[in-house]
Parts: structure tokens; C-alpha cells; sequence
């Protein structure tokens, strides 16, 4: 127990020196998180959860191989638990998974995940909405050749980041900004009239001075 509570509390600090930006400190907490797993005996249902949070920390500083490697560790401790494929667990690695892939623009690669997160769901209505993940599937979706498909989604996305977090913060004119791409894509002239305030208003929301920040972490 005390070696679990150790553990959990190297992963809280890692995370929240992420969250401050202090990534050097939270480098340092990271080794310390992964050499007290090697050392404890924790069930490996923890030290997946482990990789979880290694891989989560790696993508934010832009390593996307490594946040793969971590991603896929994570998931094979799952399936050699026998968590089923889409057991939440599970679902929540393969989110992490498309989005190393994504990091690294591997496109076609992180289209495919989505295929067999589809035909894992098959027609069960409650499983394609836990594997549709709007966000990254749109991404996919944009530089795989289905800009409609991207269109649709990423309109979803950016009213429900406008709820969140309102007019003319970063996120939501990102995703609506690439929805005004997914639209222009479509080629055809209704769609690009729609794009073009879409873009103008990105635009204008990136030069925000409240936004200088996310455009250097986020870009």
C-alpha cells in the first residue's frame, strides 16, 4: 500500500507540474514515477495505468514516438489481462494511440485505428458513440480525402467548444476554423462561401492577444 501510494503520488505531481508548464521538473518526476514501478510490485493493471500517464506526458512535449511506444505498452498489459477490446480501459488507450499517430502525421495509420474501432462497435448504437471521438476522428477524416465527413463532425466540435469555453477562445476557433478547411476541401461553391467567414474568424481569434499563449503551446 505504501509503495501504490508512492506511486500515485509521483503520478499527481507529474501531472501537475505539466499542467504549470514546468516540464523540466515534471521530466525528473517522470523518471522517478517509471523507476518506482520497476522497483514495487504493483498489479499490472497499475502499471499500465502508468504508461497511461507517460504516454499522455511525452505527447505533451511533442514526442509522438514515444507517446506511441508508452500508448501501445499501456494497452498490451490490458489485453494481456484480458480486458475485451472495448472495455473503456482499452478505448481510452486506443484515443491515445490515434493521437501519437496523428502527432506524427501518420494519417493513414490513425484512419485505420478508427476502422477497427468501427468494426469493433459494429451496429451497437452506445459502442460507436464511445468510439466515435469526434475531435481526433474529424483530424483523420481531413487528411485522409473525406472532407465531408470532416466537415460534419468538426461543426459539432466547434459548438461544443463554444459552449465551454466561448466566443473567441483558441479552441473553438481552431476547430471551426478547421471546419472552414474540411469545407473549402469540398470544392464545391456553397461550401466554400461557408468556409470563408469560418477562416476569417479563426484568423482573427488567433491574433488575439488572450490567445498568444495556446497559439505557442497548442500551434
Amino acid at each position: 500500500f505504501i509503495s501504490s501510494d508512492l506511486g500515485n503520488a509521483l503520478a499527481q505531481k507529474t501531472h501537475s507540474l505539466r499542467e504549470a508548464g514546468r516540464l523540466a521538473e515534471a521530466e525528473e518526476s517522470l523518471k522517478s514515477y517509471l523507476r518506482v514501478s520497476r522497483e514495487i510490485e504493483s498489479p499490472p493493471g497499475y502499471l499500465s495505468g502508468i504508461y497511461a500517464g507517460a504516454a499522455n506526458f511525452r505527447f505533451s512535449q511533442r514526442e509522438f514516438v514515444q507517446a506511441e511506444s508508452y500508448a501501445r505498452k499501456s494497452d498490451k498489459i490490458l489485453e494481456a489481462l484480458a480486458y475485451e477490446p472495448v472495455h473503456p480501459s482499452r478505448l481510452a488507450r486506443a484515443q491515445d494511440l490515434i493521437i501519437a499517430l496523428q502527432g506524427q502525421k501518420r494519417w493513414p495509420q490513425a484512419l485505420a485505428e478508427f476502422e477497427r474501432l468501427d468494426k469493433l462497435a459494429g451496429d451497437d448504437k452506445v459502442l460507436r458513440g464511445r468510439v466515435l471521438f469526434p475531435a481526433e476522428r474529424a483530424l483523420a477524416y481531413l487528411w485522409n480525402g473525406k472532407a465531408d465527413q470532416a466537415a460534419e463532425l468538426l461543426a459539432g466540435v466547434a459548438a461544443s467548444n463554444g459552449r465551454r469555453y466561448g466566443a473567441g477562445h483558441f479552441f473553438p476557433a481552431q476547430s471551426s476554423g478547421l471546419q472552414g478547411v474540411a469545407l473549402w476541401r469540398t470544392a464545391t461553391a456553397a461550401n466554400r462561401a461557408q468556409a470563408l467567414p469560418l477562416l476569417k474568424n479563426a484568423v482573427r481569434a488567433f491574433m488575439a492577444p488572450a490567445n498568444a499563449d495556446f497559439m505557442e503551446d497548442v500551434g
